[in-house]
């Protein structure tokens, strides 16, 4: 028996072919239906927390998270010897990048802006591939990189946090939510660093919530020296209403939602299960997932008009963040991303 969140409809096809598979809503997976239903394994999303305490006493032996992040599986689980937990990095680089994009263009920033994009990972990266492609200046920083000796493209330039947080017009945050640890992220970007911002300067977090302050950051957007645009938050799904009033741009973290970066994620985490299980599963490719795909124009609308701004303010609550999450249509994925080999002959 196998568990599914509801919300992976490919992924309960797949293994539906094979073995029994019970859907669920994520919020409603708990230790009672995992002994009850004597599941063996678990495909979850985010909005599933897993804790020792979920699977302990049950059968299951493999989890399997569709998602970039995996801070929503407790360390003792993830590190554990008993479980294999497994997730998809880099999965919705893709769409979290383009998310990024829509708000850049809707901004109009002129052309040499400097972006700041701190953690160079799978989305960070690409991300800075496409602000220098739209000739934007790109400073980076990412120290676990830099502490190995990681050779920066020469199209963008890799400096202190600081450093970056002073010269950046605008600054986006794409690295993973780590509470302990020498490069821990939790409270990154405090007050000390907001303050640190130029005025006028725009910071844009699609990561995690709990990395930068966003009491502090609501408070310099409400006094007009900063802009904000913030997709995922502190205590996510019970958000703070002084945050949604003072920030104009909030989404309900949506930023990864796209029909390719879904399709994706469910590829990666059936074929982890296959190599795990040993079953014979046909896992379709992703041409065969993505379906009619929004416009450009149509993928634009939902991240900068979708209501859950007016439907957080008329009902601030844990199911109205989730009802409008889930509720987002999936956008389509249309930028091409040079390469570091065609930004340098750009550049030259």
């Amino acid at each position: 028996m196998i568990i599914v969140d509801e919300q992976l409809p490919i992924v309960s096809r797949v293994l539906g072919q094979i073995t029994d598979v019970i859907c669920v809503a994520g919020d409603a997976i708990d230790r009672s239906l995992l002994q009850r239903t004597g599941a063996t394994a678990l495909f979850i999303r985010t909005v599933t927390h897993v804790s020792s305490d979920l699977i302990a006493g049950t059968d299951v032996r493999f989890i399997a998270s569709a998602s970039a992040g995996i801070d929503h599986v407790e360390d003792d689980v993830r590190n554990g010897t008993d479980v294999l937990v497994v997730h998809a990095p880099g999965c919705n680089a893709q769409a979290v990048s383009e998310y990024v994009m829509t708000w850049l263009r809707h901004f109009d920033l002129p052309r040499g802006t400097t972006l700041g994009v701190v953690g160079f990972g799978h989305v960070g990266s690409l991300l800075s591939r496409l602000a220098c492609a739209s000739g934007m200046h790109v400073l980076v920083n990412d120290p676990p990189l830099a502490g190995i000796g990681h050779a920066f493209p020469s199209p963008v330039t890799h400096v202190d946090l600081d450093e970056l947080l002073h010269a950046s017009d605008v600054v986006s945050l794409h690295v993973p939510y780590t509470e302990a640890g020498l490069h821990a992220t939790r409270g990154l970007i405090g007050a000390t660093r907001l303050a640190m911002l130029k005025n006028g300067a725009t910071i844009i977090n699609s990561s995690r919530g709990g990395i930068v302050d966003e009491t502090a950051l609501a408070d310099h957007v409400s006094s007009g020296r900063l802009h904000a645009v913030l997709d995922v938050y502190e205590n996510e799904p019970d958000v703070s209403r002084q945050v949604i009033e003072a920030i104009r741009y909030c989404t309900p973290h949506i930023a990864g939602y796209s029909q390719q970066a879904k399709s994706n994620a469910s590829r990666m985490v059936l074929e982890a299960y296959r190599q795990w299980s040993g079953l014979d599963m046909e896992i379709p490719e992703l041409a065969q997932l993505v379906g009619r795909v929004m416009s450009s124009v149509e993928s634009d609308a939902v991240i900068l008009q979708h209501p859950f701004r007016q439907v957080w303010l008329s009902d601030l609550s844990i199911e109205t963040f989730n009802s409008s999450r889930r509720l987002t249509p999936l956008r389509g994925e249309h930028l091409r991303p040079p390469t570091w080999e065609e930004l340098h002959v750009l550049r030259d």
